[in-house]
C-alpha cells in the first residue's frame, strides 16, 4: 500500500515521460527567454522574501511571552495560508487606489515576497530559538558586541537554514502559477504560463509536455544541488534565547496583514444582484467541500501506514511539483473523459498539497504519537488494531485540521480549475475574469461571496469537530 502513495505522487511525471515528444518541436529562443525571465523572477523575490523575512525572524525572536509570539506569529502566517486569490486582489485594489501598476516583473515579485516574508520570518525565529540559545548566553556572559555575535557566531550557526529557506522560496516562486496568471502580462511570462498557453490556448500539448519535462529536470537539479536542512529541529525550545531586543521589524508582516484584510473590501458596494449565482455558489463549496474529504482520507490513510521509515523519508525529500506540471498530467491522462477529469481535480490538489502539509503538520505530530505506537506494536496489536485505537482518534482532529485547509484553499483555487474546468464554472474563476478584465466593483462583490462560503466552510469543519469532541 505504500507503493500506492509513491505512484500517486509521481504519477504526474510518469504520465508525461509516456508522451515525451522530440526536441525539436519547441522555439528555442522563445523558451530561454521564458526561462530567464522565470529565474528572474524566482531569485528577486526569494532574495527580497528571505532579506526581509529574516529581519522579521530576529524581531520575533526577541519576544519572550509565548501568548505574543503566537499572536506574531498568526499575522506572520496568514497572508501565506489565506488563498492567493484574496492576496492578489487586495493588493490590486491597493495599486489602483494609490495610482500605480501592479503587474509585470514588478507585480509578481511583490506579491510573492508580501506572501513569504513572514513565512521566512517565522522560519527563521524558530532557528534563532533552537539553535542558538546556548550561544546567546555563551556571548552575553563573554560581553561580544551585537555586530561580532551577528558576523561571527550566528551566520556561521544557522548559513545552512537560510540557504534552504532561500532554496525553497525560489523553487516556489520558480513554479509559481496562480500570481503570473493574473499579474504577468505578455512580456512577462514564466514557465508554468508558457506551458498553460501552450495547453490551452495554442493546443500543443507536445510542446507543452516537452516544457514541462525540462521545467521538472531543472528543479530536480536545483532540489539535489541544496542541502536540506532536517525541519524537525526547527521547533523553538525557548522564548528567551534571542541575542536582540528590537522589534521593530514586526512591523513590516503587521502592515502586510492588515493591507491585505482591508484591500479586500476598498470597491465594496453591496450590490450583489449583478454577480449572484446559487448554482455557482453550490458548486464551488461541493468542490471545495470534496476536496477537503479527498484530503481527509488520503492523511488518514497515511496515517495507517506510518510509521514507516521508507515512506517517511520519500513524504521529507518529496516536494510540490509544479500546478501546471500535474494539470496537465492528468488533463492528458483523462482527455477523453470529461467526467473523469473532473473527479481528477481532487487527486491534483492531493499531490500538490500533501508534501507541505506533511512538513508543516504530519511530521512533527507523527513524533509524538510513535512511542505510543511502537509499545502497541510491542504489546501485539496488529496493524488495523493500531490504527483503530491509536492512529484515529489521536489524529482526527489534526486530519480534520487538514482537510479544513485543503477546502478552503480549492474555495478561493483558480489556478487548477483553470486547467481542468471550464471558463467562469466556479467562483474563484469568475473572480479571475473580472480582475483580469479590470472590473474591481465586480470582483470586489464575487469575493465577498467567496469570504462568506469560506465562512460556511468554516462552520462545517467545526461542527464536525465538536461532534468529534463530544463522542471522544
Amino acid at each position: 500500500m505504500i507503493i500506492f502513495i509513491v505512484l500517486l505522487l509521481l504519477s504526474p511525471y510518469l504520465i508525461l515521460v509516456t508522451k515525451f515528444p522530440s526536441l525539436n518541436l519547441i522555439n528555442i529562443s522563445e523558451f530561454i527567454a521564458v526561462f530567464q525571465f522565470t529565474t528572474k523572477q524566482a531569485l528577486l523575490s526569494a532574495f527580497i522574501s528571505t532579506s526581509l523575512g529574516l529581519l522579521v525572524g530576529f524581531s520575533l525572536a526577541s519576544i519572550e511571552n509565548k501568548k505574543a509570539y503566537k499572536w506574531c506569529e498568526l499575522a506572520c502566517y496568514i497572508p501565506c495560508f489565506v488563498p492567493v486569490i484574496f492576496v492578489v486582489f487586495s493588493f490590486l485594489n491597493i495599486s489602483q487606489l494609490f495610482g500605480f501598476s501592479l503587474s509585470g516583473l514588478f507585480g509578481i515579485v511583490s506579491i510573492h515576497s508580501l506572501i513569504n516574508i513572514g513565512l521566512v520570518g517565522v522560519l527563521y525565529s524558530k532557528v534563532i530559538l533552537n539553535k542558538s540559545s546556548l550561544s546567546n548566553q555563551l556571548s552575553l556572559v563573554q560581553g561580544i558586541s551585537k555586530l561580532d555575535y551577528f558576523f561571527k557566531i550566528l551566520i556561521p550557526l544557522t548559513k545552512k537554514d537560510v540557504l534552504f529557506i532561500f532554496s525553497s522560496i525560489f523553487l516556489f516562486c520558480f513554479t509559481s502559477f496562480s500570481i503570473p496568471l493574473i499579474i504577468g502580462g505578455i512580456k512577462s511570462t514564466t514557465l508554468e504560463l508558457l506551458i498553460y498557453e501552450k495547453l490551452i490556448i495554442s493546443n500543443s500539448v507536445e510542446q507543452a509536455v516537452l516544457i514541462a519535462l525540462i521545467q521538472f529536470v531543472f528543479l530536480v537539479i536545483v532540489m539535489l544541488a541544496v542541502n536540506r536542512i532536517d525541519l524537525k529541529n526547527t521547533n523553538a525550545v525557548s522564548l528567551k534565547s534571542s541575542y536582540y531586543k528590537f522589534k521593530g521589524f514586526l512591523l513590516i508582516p503587521i502592515v502586510i496583514t492588515v493591507s491585505l484584510v482591508l484591500g479586500l473590501f476598498i470597491n465594496f458596494n453591496f450590490n450583489l444582484s449583478g454577480v449572484f449565482d446559487l448554482n455557482l455558489i453550490l458548486y464551488s463549496l461541493f468542490i471545495a467541500l470534496m476536496a477537503g474529504y479527498a484530503m481527509f482520507i488520503f492523511c488518514q490513510f497515511v496515517f495507517f501506514l506510518l510509521p514507516s521509515k521508507f515512506l517517511e523519508k520519500f513524504l521529507l525529500s518529496y516536494s510540490s511539483p509544479s500546478t501546471v506540471l500535474v494539470g496537465l498530467a492528468f488533463v492528458l491522462l483523462f482527455k477523453e473523459s470529461s467526467s473523469l477529469k473532473v473527479l481528477s481535480i481532487f487527486l491534483i490538489y492531493i499531490i500538490i498539497f500533501i508534501p507541505f502539509l506533511y512538513k508543516m503538520f504530519i511530521q512533527s505530530y507523527l513524533e509524538n504519537l510513535a512511542p505510543t505506537l511502537k509499545l502497541a506494536k510491542v504489546m501485539g496489536a496488529n496493524a488495523f488494531l493500531k490504527f483503530k485505537m491509536i492512529s484515529f482518534p489521536l489524529s482526527y482532529n489534526l486530519c480534520l485540521f487538514i482537510a479544513f485547509l485543503t477546502s478552503v484553499w480549492v474555495m478561493g483555487d483558480y489556478a487548477v480549475s483553470s486547467l481542468v474546468l471550464g471558463a467562469d464554472s466556479t467562483l474563484a474563476l469568475s473572480t479571475k475574469s473580472y480582475m483580469r478584465s479590470y472590473k474591481m466593483n465586480e470582483a470586489t462583490n464575487v469575493i465577498f461571496i467567496l469570504l462568506l462560503c469560506e465562512l460556511v466552510i468554516f462552520l462545517i469543519y467545526k461542527g464536525l469537530l465538536n461532534v468529534s469532541n463530544k463522542k471522544h
